[in-house]
């Protein structure tokens, strides 16, 4: 039976990193997790709580996420967000508490918050290309004037070498002329 959930788990690949070598089943998240994600799924205070199957679930497919139910309203499952508080709340919390608070469906929330985040990531995105483009031209100018100092090197070598070679001849010249 391990050997079966052992190979199970060298297929399911890690839904948070990407690793091919997903070990556990989060069963709040429906997601595959590797041990370094396991990891960090135990010390993050979200998902600290989390029930973490040390197997994949069964084949068949992936489960439905878990339906969340209100504290206040125990039979209330949590459908709506509240824009207004930034939490979950149930039809009667929102009717109660959150009245008058900017709130939807959580599927629709999530679509506009998804959009939301895509808008902000953007120009993230796009100042990293700039960032890349002018990583590249800095790399470009480093290679030139490590070549320009090379050169530089090379052509003072050669005066140097030139410019002694002179003063060498010109010192035989002179000693030979006081030598007459």
């Amino acid at each position: 039976m391990e050997d079966m959930e052992a190979s199970a788990g060298l297929s399911q690949q890690c839904s948070s990193c990407d690793s091919p070598s997903a070990r556990c089943w989060c069963v709040d998240c429906n997601e595959a997790l590797c041990n370094v994600c396991v990891s960090a799924h135990r010390r993050v205070s979200v998902t600290r709580t989390h029930h973490l199957l040390n197997h994949h679930p069964p084949a068949g497919g992936v489960s439905p996420p878990p339906i969340k139910f209100c504290r206040l309203h125990p039979s209330e499952p949590l459908r709506l967000f509240c824009f207004t508080c930034k939490v979950l709340t149930c039809r009667d919390c929102q009717l109660t508490a959150h009245m008058n608070h900017r709130y939807q469906f959580v599927s629709e929330a999530l679509d506009s918050l998804k959009k939301q985040l895509e808008v902000r990531v953007q120009p993230i995105r796009a100042w990293g290309v700039r960032v890349g483009r002018s990583l590249r031209d800095m790399e470009s100018r480093l290679q030139d004037l490590s070549l320009s100092q090379l050169n530089l090197q090379q052509e003072l070598q050669r005066s140097y070498s030139i410019l002694t070679h002179i003063l060498k001849d010109r010192m035989d010249n002179l000693l030979r002329e006081a030598e007459v």
